[in-house]
């Protein structure tokens, strides 16, 4: 009689067993049949919209122009024929002034120079390691640190939501000749009185905003 219970009691139980190819350890996942319910699902197409948005990329260096003064040699033949005649003679040395972009780190108070020399940013002078000195304005920096944002795309997008507000990601879509990305959106970021779009890249964000009102003071790529 034992046996007999034994059997009927195997028969109640349905089990399905899965083995993942893909993977180099045994993944077995237990089905249960004994109640299955309804699996179809309702087909809700999502809203799109068509947006302004500004996408940005936190950025971990800045540009600043620095202008470098450098002392260059004047070889005169005039200058040169009354050394050989008079045996001394003096004139000065013009400098010439050559101005170019350098970056410059966000995390600490320090510039780069185009000779690699390293200066600190807040003085606002520096002498190159080949003599040459450079100077440069230091760039106001305020609480909400705009400058420290890159505003790489600048156009509309069609902003693709699900009909449940409570279910589904967001996305943004830009298809064009030039330009295309799908970011998603993760959680949202303030910035001031402004609120901007995480997306699953950590340093690109995205602003939905209008024409005549974009990003301050944005740097463009």
């Amino acid at each position: 009689m034992s046996i007999i219970v034994l059997i009927s009691l195997l028969k109640v139980t349905s089990a399905l067993k899965g083995y993942d190819c893909t993977g180099i350890s045994l993944n077995i996942s237990t089905f249960s049949l004994s109640d299955v319910a309804d699996c179809e699902t309702p087909d809700l197409q999502p809203v799109n919209n068509t947006v302004f948005i500004q996408l940005l990329q936190a950025s971990d260096y800045n540009m600043m122009k620095v202008l470098q003064c450098r002392t260059v040699p004047v070889w005169d033949p005039d200058i040169m024929i009354a050394l050989a005649t008079l045996g001394t003679t003096t004139s000065s040395q013009p400098q010439r002034r050559l101005p170019y972009a350098t970056i410059m780190p966000l995390s600490n108070n320090q510039i780069l120079l185009k000779s690699e020399t390293t200066c600190i940013l807040n003085e606002e002078h520096c002498i190159n390691a080949n003599g040459s000195e450079s100077y440069w304005f230091a760039i106001p920096t305020d609480s909400c640190n705009f400058s420290e944002y890159d505003v790489l795309y600048e156009e509309p997008a069609v902003k693709l939501t699900s009909a449940v507000p409570t279910e589904g990601p967001t996305l943004f879509v830009v298809t064009s000749r030039d330009v295309t990305f799908t970011p998603t959106r993760t959680s949202d970021f303030a910035l001031c009185k402004y609120t901007l779009v995480c997306t699953e890249h950590p340093k690109l964000l995205i602003m939905e905003t209008l024409p005549d009102r974009t990003f301050p003071n944005p740097r463009h790529q």
